[in-house]
């Protein structure tokens, strides 16, 4: 049967534990799918960059933009090198897709919210999603440095919410053990320290009252009896006092 301290020190400790543990784990589980995602982002931007690279020898040999034959040939190659990779565009500078491993979006502008990141990307690699899917991207320039398009990889945030679920449920099996046993640990160091707080003060209130016998100097009943004394005198010097000065005000 529990007493109501101890249910009290229970309550304690499941909510300053629970909140701690869940806390941690939703730390965890932000900084799992952030890192998650840079690393998917990195190895598709790693994509996309050799994508720019093939453009770009080719620009170098005289061959136009809209005239690399080969080029729908890499791509298909690429895209199979890859199993997160749902499919590779070469678009121009409006985002009209000139190469893709896809027939049917050839000739089709890419998705209104990926044209809107790569204008405000100003020439540099960008990111955008849509939905289940995300893109990244790296601009593709001629030999004068001007942008005439971006190579856009595409891909499917499936792989990242599937393990990122996952990796949840190993944290939330394993944050409840830790919540259970913080628990049990913290209510045992509460209970502790209450007891031994109330064997404290037991012993100082015997102390105080004559009922420990220890006469050794410096002794808790040593001690208590000289703090006894003390009051005792001042007791007395107070009512001392009170009758000096009750005489005096009867004398006048």
């Amino acid at each position: 049967m529990l007493t109501e301290t101890t249910r009290s020190h229970l309550w304690l400790s499941a909510w300053v534990i629970g909140f701690s543990v869940a806390m941690a784990c939703l730390l965890l589980g932000f900084k799992h799918h952030a890192a998650l995602d840079g690393l998917q982002r990195a190895r598709l931007l790693l994509v996309a960059t050799e994508t720019r690279e093939v453009v770009e020898r080719n620009l170098t040999f005289g061959i136009a933009f809209t005239d690399i034959a080969t080029l729908p040939d890499v791509l298909v190659s690429t895209r199979s090198t890859e199993p997160l990779i749902a499919g590779i565009d070469v678009v121009d500078e409006s985002g009209r897709a000139i190469y893709s491993t896809d027939p049917a979006r050839r000739g089709h502008m890419i998705e209104m919210e990926w044209r809107e990141a790569m204008r405000h990307a100003a020439g540099e690699p960008w990111h955008a999603s849509e939905g289940p899917e995300a893109v990244q991207a790296a601009p593709i320039r001629n030999s004068f440095g001007l942008t005439l398009g971006h190579a856009v990889v595409r891909y499917r945030l499936d792989a990242l919410n599937k393990a990122s679920a996952q990796f949840v449920r190993y944290l939330a099996l394993y944050g409840l053990a830790v919540a259970v046993a913080g628990t049990l640990v913290l209510t045992f160091m509460l209970y502790w320290i209450q007891a031994r707080l109330e064997r404290r003060l037991a012993r100082l209130h015997a102390a105080f009252d004559g009922r420990l016998a220890d006469p050794r100097p410096g002794s808790l009943a040593a001690e208590a009896a000289a703090a006894r004394a003390r009051i005792d005198d001042a007791r007395h010097a107070l009512e001392a006092a009170e009758r000096a000065l009750g005489e005096g005000g009867a004398a006048r």
